[in-house]
């Protein structure tokens, strides 16, 4: 399997969050998809076992759907060039939401940095800084006002755009299998989607679930503790996917599609919670694009309810409506 894994900021959520097995009140099961190693606890019941089979269903749908990497699915026929093509459901509906975040972050957040991605590939085994006029090359290409989504149907006029649902489809994944355990009546769950968390109901004792953000720059300690009771945490940095070059300069994995290049700014990570997890997995990437004055003018225009802590430069910040639920180390 290619590189693996970005667990980003969270620390842990429980000191018994990662056991495997069935304990008295709770079942875990983890498994790798989508690049990544997912972890879910639920309730213990007698259909524990067929919730979690589920689940592991869901997510191979969203990755077969909206993997690059799986030949076959929409988005590697499109990579490869194929155009005027019959989306899945499932890849339909991340495209949509995925163009709409574009438009409201005006452009910070775009799915067609694909050749971008592929060009700078940072988890290779021996990255480097490519040549001036690759990265130009590989710029003409981003924008998806270029991207045509009549119905079900893809379209593209421009040669070489490549799409990278990355930032989103996870998400995405998460919250559809947050919804089947909800529909299923499961009054406990917690899902760990590597850089992305969402809870269902209560926990046992009826205390907040803690999420310890790491120290993007001593990835041994953390900065603080989030608590929260519902939502989702989705979260983006520049320490787990990346490479410094022979000047000094770190280049993350986040690519900025103004430059066609590593994002190089302020923020060195960033914390979403918000209701849907879709949603704060693109909006962790576009807050992070945007750097730290506009994240939070963005924030306070209203257009979307979350939160964020920031871990910037000059220190670590937080939204006004989390600050009660973050405490600092």
């Amino acid at each position: 399997m290619k590189k693996i894994i970005a667990a980003l900021l969270i620390a842990a959520l429980l000191s018994c969050f990662f056991s495997c097995g069935k304990r008295n009140d709770y079942t875990t099961r983890t498994f790798t998809a989508m690049d990544t190693i997912i972890t879910v606890k639920i309730e213990n019941s007698e259909k524990a076992d067929s919730l979690l089979d589920g689940v592991e269903s869901i997510v191979s749908e969203y990755e077969n759907a909206c993997s690059k990497t799986v030949e076959g699915s929409d988005v590697y026929r499109f990579n490869k060039g194929e155009r005027g093509i019959s989306l899945d459901p499932i890849t339909q509906n991340v495209i949509t939401r995925a163009i709409k975040m574009w438009k409201d972050s005006e452009g910070k957040y775009d799915i067609t940095v694909g050749a971008s991605v592929s060009l700078w590939n940072v988890t290779a085994g021996k990255p480097s800084v490519p040549d001036q006029a690759s990265i130009s090359a590989a710029l003409e290409t981003i924008g998806s006002e270029n991207l045509i989504l009549d119905g079900n149907v893809l379209d593209c006029p421009i040669k070489g755009v490549q799409i990278d649902l990355g930032g989103i489809a996870k998400g995405a994944a998460l919250q559809a299998s947050i919804d089947y355990l909800k529909e299923n009546e499961v009054s406990y769950a917690i899902l760990d989607f590597g850089g992305s968390i969402g809870v269902v109901g209560k926990k046992p004792d009826d205390s907040a679930f803690k999420i310890s953000i790491k120290d993007p720059r001593n990835t041994s300690g953390t900065v603080g503790v989030l608590s929260i009771k519902n939502g989702n945490i989705s979260v983006s940095g520049d320490y787990e996917r990346y490479f410094i070059a022979e000047d000094g300069t770190r280049y993350c994995h986040i690519i900025d599609p103004g430059t066609g290049s590593p994002v190089q700014g302020d923020i060195q990570s960033v914390a979403v919670w918000c209701d849907d997890a879709a949603v704060g997995d693109a909006l962790s990437t576009a807050l992070f694009v945007m750097g730290y004055d506009a994240a939070l003018r963005f924030y306070k225009s209203g257009l979307y309810e979350f939160g964020a802590v920031f871990v910037t430069e000059k220190g670590v910040f937080v939204t006004d409506n989390l600050t009660d639920s973050f405490n600092k180390s």
